[in-house]
């Protein structure tokens, strides 16, 4: 499993996390499940990462919003790889 991070303004505000080695691992938002798997996102984190706004941005608000919904994702630590995207 990989997590990457996401920035905005060179501040991350998110990771997310999946294996990209398997289409049918799900994609994680800080440790919360989302509605996309790897095979969605053709296992390439770059195209996860532009899913995982649009699907915020459909919930009513930014990657920033939706992951200050809830505090217990704020210091969320995911195990794995961190790469900066």
């Amino acid at each position: 499993m990989a997590t990457y991070s996401i920035k905005v303004n060179g501040e991350a505000v998110a990771t997310f996390s999946a294996n990209f080695n398997l289409a049918s691992s799900g994609i994680e938002l800080n440790g919360r499940s989302t509605p996309y798997q790897v095979a969605d996102a053709k296992h390439d984190p770059d195209i996860a990462a532009e899913l995982l706004n649009g699907w915020c941005h459909a919930e009513g608000g930014s990657i920033r919003w939706l992951c200050n919904l809830d505090k217990r994702f704020r210091s969320s630590v995911t195990t794995g790889e961190t790469k900066s995207k």
